[in-house]
């Protein structure tokens, strides 16, 4: 394994600082870059404390902008991070994580797979979601309250729902202008640093076509992707989580995983798992990184 080959974590965190901490000792290691965004909306995020926690990764703290779910704000972050961790050079994978990701296995075992499947990007595509691009057919108005937390919120929301049900009705399809195929997947991936370029490179015309879309972080660089030659490189078009190598849970109802999952996690040969932020989380985590194989070897 080439040690000189790095690798950028972008990570985009709100809540559960406990777990974000957990995160980035276990990502602290000295062939990586981490890029961390903390939403503005977070005033008891301890920043003195977490620029001197790690002591052989690179930390860097992005400017941090207030994100809603639901809104182009999810995109704009994402690209934001993009492009901070493409201007410290190259690196061979960029992985997207949010603050309640966690790895499953050691970070020796994740630098191998990446070399040993380099040039693949491990992005996964949604083949069953009939309906997403309603998500962008539509002006979403106010689409950055979709999760209202009050009174007024609720009422913005409200409009946009009614704004798109009479785009409905009018048979209105904003996005034919565009001339694109969409397509829709797994918001987290890793991506090798021609792709990452690739998505800095087109975000004027990424603003113009998901400004007013509702959910399109999990659009935007998947139909990059399908219309141009990166799609012919993804690791699985046929395994939304496979190509990812991440795991997600539908079975919870808050999606999360749990103490009680610990087998599942430990025996997959995916890298990475979400959500872990339960009130088990803690115990979780030092259970993933007791089980997991530590004396995994080049």
């Amino acid at each position: 394994m080439n040690d000189n080959v790095r690798h950028a974590y972008m990570i985009m965190a709100h809540h559960r600082f406990d777990i974000l901490e957990e995160l980035l000792k276990d990502l602290d290691d000295a062939r990586n870059d981490i890029f961390l965004h903390i939403d503005v909306k977070a005033k008891d995020f301890p920043t003195e404390y977490f620029s001197g926690l790690l002591h052989r990764a690179r930390l860097i703290l992005v400017e941090r902008m207030d994100i809603h779910w639901g809104g182009y704000s999810q995109i704009e972050c994402v690209t934001k991070l993009l492009k901070a961790a493409t201007s410290y050079g190259y690196h061979l994978y960029y992985h997207f994580m949010v603050g309640v990701e966690f790895p499953l296995k050691t970070q020796n075992y994740i630098h191998d797979f990446f070399q040993k499947n380099a040039g693949y990007e491990f992005v996964g595509f949604d083949n069953y979601d009939t309906k997403f691009e309603e998500r962008v057919r539509y002006y979403h108005i106010f689409n950055a309250y979709a999760r209202n937390n009050n009174f007024f919120q609720k009422i913005l929301n409200k409009i946009r729902i009614c704004g798109v049900a009479i785009h409905k009705v009018l048979k209105v399809d904003i996005s034919k202008k565009n001339n694109i195929i969409f397509k829709k997947g797994n918001a987290n991936w890793s991506i090798t640093h021609d792709l990452a370029c690739y998505i800095v490179e087109h975000e004027k015309e990424t603003e113009k076509i998901y400004r007013h879309s509702f959910c399109g972080d999990e659009l935007f660089i998947h139909t990059l992707i399908y219309n141009s030659g990166f799609w012919m490189k993804v690791y699985d078009r046929n395994d939304e989580y496979h190509s990812s190598m991440r795991m997600m849970t539908w079975e919870d109802p808050y999606n999360q995983y749990h103490v009680d999952d610990l087998n599942k996690l430990i025996d997959s040969e995916r890298l990475f798992a979400r959500k872990i932020d339960g009130e088990d989380a803690m115990e979780l985590i030092a259970l993933i990184k007791a089980n997991r194989d530590k004396e995994y070897t080049i």
